[in-house]
């Protein structure tokens, strides 16, 4: 099952496309990023991500951790959410 950290750098990598800027959304070092997105992929045994020379780019696999993330971030930061 993930974990809302790496879905969280999924999300964060999708949206901003580099590393660095990744890195800058989180308040992380880049090499951070880079670990755990290995890691990320290594959990969900899959690549997530293609490196192209616009950026970053989500496989279908990374889409749908997207989703996943965009749904759970959604949840908490909605104005209602139960605890």
């Amino acid at each position: 099952m993930p974990r809302w950290d790496q879905l969280r750098l999924v999300l964060a990598l999708g949206r901003h496309k580099t590393i660095r800027a990744a890195a800058r959304a989180l308040s992380v070092n880049h090499a951070t990023v880079s670990r755990r997105l290995a890691e990320a992929e290594h959990s969900f045994n899959t690549r997530l991500f293609e490196q192209t020379a616009k950026g970053y780019i989500p496989t279908p696999a990374g889409i749908e951790a997207m989703r996943s993330a965009e749904q759970m971030e959604a949840i908490y930061l909605s104005p209602t959410k139960r605890i």
